[in-house]
């Protein structure tokens, strides 16, 4: 999965959605997450129910926020569940924003790619994330995610129905020396989904070591613990 970022820093203080960046001036424009960074990952997928292991959807949280920020995301990944499952690329863009000195937030659309099908929009989506205390207030630095996805049907070619879904739950992290370590815990509502149980209960984790600037070497996971059939919620 390759994950690169163009952010402006509008205000020069430790934090970001990628975090430890050192200070910059506003007029100084970084380029971030893959293009300046290696990043080995691990991707686990545990259940049955998604077709791939890695989409356009699956990239680490962090609990950290610059307050000015400007960010442009380009995402993207390709995978398979099997053999028999056909491959599928996924690549979306955002436009982000640290609006508040504890908020973060960013509006992306998203593509997928399946022969042979072709390529199509995919979805919409809403991402904030809420910086709770300042990094190196308490020994885990925490903050929470709230994640809207919006489906665009129209592009797909299945009677089945992914529904409107809300991502959401703490995100944790600790920096240990060169070493930063990562995991949250995220529960996911799907609302009309024919496609998915309507609660999953899922994670993110990453151990990574910042060997020397611009080269960081980790491993990721992404995986869920279980879904539940809760019943049908109508917006």
């Amino acid at each position: 999965m390759v994950r690169c970022c163009l952010a402006n820093s509008g205000l020069a203080r430790r934090g970001g959605r990628s975090a430890n960046r050192v200070s910059r001036s506003s007029s100084e424009f970084v380029i971030s997450r893959a293009t300046s960074r290696t990043l080995v990952g691990l991707v686990l997928l545990l259940g049955t129910e998604r077709a791939l292991a890695v989409n356009a959807g699956d990239y680490l949280f962090t609990p950290t926020v610059t307050q000015g920020e400007r960010e442009i995301d380009l995402y993207g990944g390709t995978g398979s569940s099997g053999d028999k499952t056909r491959a599928e690329s996924n690549v979306g863009l955002g436009f982000g924003y640290g609006v508040m000195q504890h908020w973060f937030t960013e509006l992306a659309i998203e593509y997928r790619w399946q022969s042979p099908v072709g390529t199509g929009l995919d979805a919409f989506e809403w991402e904030n994330i809420l910086q709770i205390g300042e990094p190196g207030q308490w020994p885990v630095d925490i903050g929470m995610v709230f994640n809207v996805e919006k489906p665009y049907e129209a592009s797909r070619n299945s009677p089945q129905t992914e529904g409107t879904s809300i991502r959401f739950g703490p995100l944790l992290q600790k920096d240990l020396g060169k070493v930063e370590v990562n995991f949250n815990l995220l529960i996911t509502h799907f609302f009309q989904s024919s496609a998915f149980s309507s609660t999953q209960f899922g994670y993110q984790s990453q151990i990574k070591y910042r060997y020397s600037p611009p080269l960081e070497v980790g491993v990721q996971a992404f995986g869920r613990f279980s879904s539940t059939q809760i019943g049908r919620a109508h917006v």
